[in-house]
């Protein structure tokens, strides 16, 4: 199987906003904000499931002050929302990429 191009577009946005303040598992909208290149605010509970989560380019805050603090950090720094994004995009790429899957898969065989 072939994949032709990419999956997943989006709309450029400046920053993906996750205020999970409850819950478990993967939030598969994080994901793909992070391969469309767009920098994440979520919280501990937003990246419950990622791998690797320190290096996933995923700015975490834990309560709403912070939360807030960091949306607008992104908006008016976009050098670090630049890092972010590239950060991001990165991740996905080692960890959730068609190339990473096929490791996991062929690892098993």
């Amino acid at each position: 199987m072939k994949i032709q191009g990419k999956i997943y577009r989006a709309k450029k946005a400046s920053v993906f906003v996750a205020p999970t303040f409850s819950g478990s598992g993967l939030r598969i909208k994080i994901p793909h904000a992070l391969a469309a290149g767009i920098p994440v605010v979520t919280t501990k509970f937003g990246v419950e499931g990622l791998l690797e989560k320190e290096k996933s380019g995923v700015l975490i805050a834990n309560d709403e002050t912070a939360f807030a603090n960091g949306v607008i950090e992104l908006i008016l720094n976009r050098k670090k929302a630049k890092k972010l994004s590239e950060q991001g995009t990165l991740y996905i790429e080692k960890n959730y990429s068609e190339k990473a899957a096929l490791k996991v898969f062929n690892s098993v065989l």
